[in-house]
C-alpha cells in the first residue's frame, strides 16, 4: 500500500471531524439567534434579562461542556 493510500483513510477522518465541529458551531450560533429574536417579544428590563441568558460564545460553551463531560463541575 503507498503512502497516499495510507493517508486517505486519515484525511478524511479529519475532514468528517471538521465538518462536524463546523456545524456544531454554526448550529449553536443559529440556536442561540433564535432565541435572541424570541427576547423581542418583551420590552424594557424584561427584554434586556432574556438577551442576557444568551450571549454565551459557542467557545465558552464547548468549554464549559468538555468540564462537565471531564466531570470538572464547579457545582456543589
Amino acid at each position: 500500500m503507498s503512502k497516499t493510500q495510507r493517508l486517505i483513510p486519515v484525511l478524511s477522518l479529519v475532514l468528517v471531524g471538521s465538518l462536524a465541529a463546523c456545524t456544531s458551531k454554526q448550529l449553536y450560533q443559529g440556536t442561540m439567534q433564535n432565541r435572541l429574536n424570541a427576547c423581542e417579544k418583551y420590552h424594557g428590563e424584561q427584554r434586556l434579562q432574556c438577551r442576557e441568558q444568551y450571549q454565551k460564545s459557542y467557545e465558552e460553551y464547548e468549554r464549559e461542556r468538555q468540564a462537565v463531560l471531564e466531570g470538572k463541575t464547579n457545582t456543589p
